[in-house]
C-alpha cells in the first residue's frame, strides 16, 4: 500500500504535485521506500514509472545501465527521495516526438 498523502492514485485524487516528473518521483519513492513486494522493488517501482510516462506521452532517455546504477546509488546513500528523485528525473524524462 503506498503510504501518505503523497501518492497520486488515491481515490478522487486530481494530482499534488506541479508536473507530471513530480507525480512520476513520488510513485517512484512510494514504491521503493513502502516495499509492497519481498523482492524487485526497485525493478518493479521503476517499470512502473515507466508506463505511467508513457500513458501521459513522455518517455525516459537513459539506458537501463545507467538507471540502475543512479538507483542503486541513491538507495545506498538512503537519498531515495523527491528531492534527489525529482531532479534526476527531469534529466532523463522528455515528452514523446
Amino acid at each position: 500500500m503506498l503510504s501518505d498523502d503523497r501518492s497520486i492514485f488515491k481515490v478522487g485524487a486530481t494530482g499534488y504535485y506541479d508536473t507530471l516528473v513530480h507525480q512520476a518521483a513520488a510513485l517512484l519513492e512510494s514504491l521503493v521506500q513502502d516495499h509492497p513486494s519481498v523482492d524487485g522493488n526497485k525493478r518493479v517501482a521503476f517499470a512502473v514509472v515507466d508506463v505511467f510516462l508513457r500513458i501521459n506521452g513522455y518517455s525516459i532517455t537513459a539506458d537501463s545501465k545507467a538507471i540502475y546504477d543512479h538507483m542503486i546509488k541513491l538507495v545506498e546513500a538512503r537519498a531515495f527521495e523527491m528531492e534527489h528523485l525529482v531532479p534526476w528525473l527531469q534529466e532523463i524524462v522528455r515528452p514523446r516526438a
